[in-house]
């Protein structure tokens, strides 16, 4: 989120609909706390690699193709509790005009 003093005329001009909608994120832990998995949806195709460390769960988020229009990167970040993670995945397309923030519940299957 940008400052209140701070205007920004490229993403004040965001509707909003482009690369918003369902997707699924899935990921492996390791015993280590690594951890790897894949994200696909509305905000496309990606790996994520990071580690569980005290509780909280730190992964970036790589587009699987970086020239594709809607490749989006950033971070997950969450809490584990139990065997859920609770966070926010927080991502940008290439030229960071486009900005998308979610909450993510995952749980173990």
């Amino acid at each position: 989120m940008l400052p209140p003093k701070v205007k920004d005329v490229v993403r004040k001009k965001d509707d909003g609909k482009l690369a918003t909608g369902k997707g699924t994120v899935t990921l492996t832990i390791e015993p280590s706390g690594e951890l790897k998995g894949k994200a696909k949806g509305a905000l496309g195709d990606a790996s994520l690699v990071g580690k569980t460390e005290d509780g909280m769960v730190r992964a970036s988020v790589f587009p699987d193709d970086p020239r594709a229009p809607n490749a989006m990167t950033g971070i997950l970040v969450g809490k584990l509790k139990g065997e859920v993670i609770e966070g926010e995945l927080r991502v940008t397309g290439p030229d960071a005009m486009l900005v998308r923030e979610s909450p993510v519940t995952l749980r173990k299957r």
